[in-house]
């Protein structure tokens, strides 16, 4: 199979996988994980479901969203990051640890937090204002806490 005429990002991913993975009808899924820069509006999970045909050398390729509980990818409340912070420096205080979240703009990055809007009101007015409601819960990712660490390490220290 000659795999020139493929895009580069797709055959990359065909070179690195277990060809052991392929069904018998000839096609592979492969879970792709988009960060922030990801066309997708909502950054959930993609997966593509590539067929190919040993004459035809390009891939059909269909996109599929799949919904993705965020909670398997932000676990975290504030107060568990807080704590595990304090494990990790417990020189490091709820209210610095705030500064840095704030100063960093860390609430509305989704690399490490999601707003986790209880309504749509809630994200329309998000949207307007982009001003994340009070009353609104962000959840973290687990690489937060060492974000915010190395934040004190250059800044405050």
């Amino acid at each position: 199979m000659d795999l020139s005429t493929w895009p580069p990002e797709i055959k990359a991913i065909y070179e690195s996988i277990d060809k052991s993975e392929f069904a018998s009808n000839n096609a592979f899924k492969i879970k792709v994980y988009y960060g922030t820069e990801a066309t997708s509006k909502t950054k959930s999970d993609i997966t593509q479901l590539i067929s190919y045909d040993e004459t035809d050398e390009t891939p059909k390729t269909v996109v599929k969203k799949v919904e993705v509980d965020k909670l398997t990818n932000y676990p975290l409340t504030y107060t568990q990051v807080a704590e595990q912070i304090k494990l990790k420096k417990p020189q490091i205080g709820k209210r610095l640890i705030d500064r840095i979240i704030s100063d960093n703009n860390i609430k509305k990055n989704q690399e490490y937090a999601w707003i986790n809007f209880r309504n749509k009101e809630q994200e329309q007015k998000y949207k307007k204002d982009k001003m994340i409601p009070k009353s609104t819960p962000i959840i973290y990712k687990e690489t937060v806490v060492d974000y915010i660490i190395s934040i004190y390490d250059e800044e405050y220290k």
